[in-house]
């Protein structure tokens, strides 16, 4: 078996290089003729078999199901709606309450309710409280159970009364929304 070897390889390689070099003329125009050659070839397979080929036309007439399109639009106008009531509706966020849940123009808390706070004939005392504490103590009781609040607070439309966790800024809404049963 013959040994490869480098040197020669490299020589060869060497003297091929010097021939293409001097010869540079000729190098660029043999290439510049292949280039013409394969651009010829790509121009005949892909353009004028084109342009031979005959064209086929489509006699059939197009026509617009109406019915089809007033389904799609259907279809669309309900996607977009159900979209829009989800991102109007709100949820209880425990970490930052969104007392947005009131609906106006419905009766809030009941009759017996009602009656009961109005029941206090020094309302004034009841308007002055700073918080739900002092409110009920104007009002000649006891602060309410935590439970017991939560079904005020669901009649107020405020919330949910799994919702109502007596939280600072919830005891501030639900302390005004009793002042304001007081006042309408």
């Amino acid at each position: 078996m013959k040994k490869i070897n480098i040197k020669s390889i490299l020589k060869l390689i060497g003297t091929l290089f010097k021939k293409i070099v001097c010869r540079l003329s000729i190098s660029v125009f043999i290439l510049i003729i292949l280039a013409f050659i394969i651009n010829s070839y790509l121009f005949n397979k892909f353009y004028l078999s084109i342009i031979n080929t005959e064209m086929v036309f489509i006699n059939d007439i197009i026509s617009f199901d109406e019915n089809a399109h007033n389904e799609a639009l259907y279809r669309w106008e309900k996607n977009e709606n159900s979209f829009f009531e989800a991102e109007s509706k709100s949820y209880f966020d425990p970490f930052y309450p969104n007392f947005s849940m009131k609906r106006s123009g419905e009766k809030r808390l009941s009759i017996e309710r009602t009656e009961e706070l109005l029941s206090n004939p020094n309302i004034q005392d009841l308007l002055k409280a700073e918080n739900l504490y002092e409110f009920y103590k104007n009002k000649g009781g006891s602060l309410l159970l935590i439970e017991d609040r939560a079904e005020i607070w669901e009649e107020l439309l405020l919330g949910s009364d799994d919702g109502y966790f007596g939280t600072y800024n919830q005891n501030i809404l639900f302390l005004e929304e009793l002042k304001k049963e007081l006042t309408d």
